[in-house]
């Protein structure tokens, strides 16, 4: 990929690269997925059995959030001296860290919140070079399937990875499940050197993106960005939360997201091909029908419901995500640095108005219903953006 970028892209430790197109990047997120499957929705229960305090759990997303608004800047002009593949080798790194952290988290609370901190780095170290590798080289006729293509990957590798979890953590405890997932985010590191795409982007500054966001053709995916950081909140922190409450067992809370995980790659690569065809008119759908999945959520009280309703909202989500990520990496064509630095920036954004309305709300009503009106309205907001793509199209 990208042979051509010779004043751009530096030579793999001087070797021949062996791995074309978006296979190097297959492979990494897989492993990558599948470490993060085994732990992603233990965490915040991790963080409420050591503090007692559902307050504590929020502070601490809450505080990764904040200083990932403030480390982006800094992360993107390393990622354009370093490149990609170093950028998301260190991003990996700082993963296994993270995960230190948390293990010194079980002799003393105080550890998480440094952890936080390594959570804020991690995250755009990874994201924005992923993001850009698309961008770059992705196929503008194939790009739906590409993009399903790595979420059938992913799924797979993180099908059976929460069960996993709740098991390890209900037969042992979360320190076997820390050291497992550093292990494997070691394994993880040496995909991302076996393809060609090592692409340096020229440096951005904050002051280009706020440009070329505040126009008004941007806003419609400046809104849609936000809505996804709301929706990230709410399924990453606040639905593992839910199902902890409801069933107090670590094991069924694996059980219903390997579950839901299974059913939804049944149809991913038929919902990619859709996707690179009409992305938008895809998107309406996804975004209306998960927006409603969120208004059911607080009406499940059993495991098979719970199972359901996460199924549902999985094959949703790839109603959503898939052409979501066609449409957003289309847009990004022609600047992709300053658009998905924005991008990462206006996600963040959104994580904190996610967690500060949906812990706000839980905290003085102690309606789940509330709370997940929530992740309706963001729904609303990214489904938007296929009605707005649609309107610019025929206008």
């Amino acid at each position: 990929m990208l042979k051509q970028a010779s004043a751009h892209s530096l030579p793999h430790w001087n070797y021949r690269p062996r791995l074309k197109g978006l296979t190097g990047i297959y492979f990494n997120a897989s492993l990558r997925t599948f470490a993060l499957g085994l732990s992603g929705i233990f965490i915040p229960i991790f963080i409420l059995e050591k503090s007692g305090q559902l307050s504590t759990v929020f502070l601490f997303y809450l505080l990764a959030v904040f200083c990932q608004l403030i480390v982006i800047w800094p992360i993107a002009k390393l990622i354009s001296l370093i490149g990609p593949d170093m950028s998301m080798a260190l991003s990996l790194i700082t993963q296994i860290v993270f995960f230190l952290f948390l293990l010194l988290g079980n002799y003393s609370l105080s550890w998480i919140w440094p952890a936080a901190f390594f959570l804020a780095i991690l995250v755009p170290l990874y994201w924005l070079p992923y993001h850009l590798a698309f961008t770059r080289i992705g196929s503008s006729k194939y790009l739906g399937q590409q993009i399903s293509t790595i979420s059938i990957f992913t799924r797979l590798a993180a099908a059976l990875a929460p069960l996993l979890g709740g098991l390890i953590i209900s037969q042992a405890n979360f320190n076997y499940l820390w050291w497992l997932v550093i292990g494997l985010s070691l394994l993880a590191i040496l995909p991302i050197f076996w393809d060609e795409y090592n692409y340096h982007e020229k440096p951005v500054g904050p002051s280009a993106v706020w440009r070329f966001f505040k126009t008004h053709r941007q806003r419609s995916f400046s809104l849609a960005f936000i809505g996804t950081g709301i929706e990230g909140a709410l399924y990453g922190v606040v639905w593992p939360l839910f199902i902890y409450y409801q069933l107090r067992k670590l094991i069924s809370l694996g059980l219903i997201s390997s579950f839901a995980l299974v059913v939804s790659i049944l149809l991913a690569w038929q919902i990619g091909h859709w996707a690179s065809r009409h992305p938008r008119q895809l998107l309406k759908t996804g975004s209306q029908l998960n927006a409603f999945n969120w208004l059911l959520k607080a009406l499940a009280t059993t495991p098979y419901l719970l199972g359901i309703i996460d199924a549902i909202y999985q094959l949703g989500g790839l109603l959503v995500w898939v052409p979501f990520g066609v449409l957003t990496y289309r847009r990004a064509h022609r600047q992709p640095f300053v658009f998905l630095l924005g991008r990462e920036f206006l996600i963040h954004i959104g994580w904190i108005i996610g967690l500060a309305l949906s812990g706000g709300l839980y905290l003085i009503s102690q309606n789940w219903w509330l709370v997940f009106s929530i992740g309706f309205l963001a729904l609303l907001l990214i489904g938007g953006l296929g009605k707005h793509e649609a309107t610019a199209r025929g206008s």
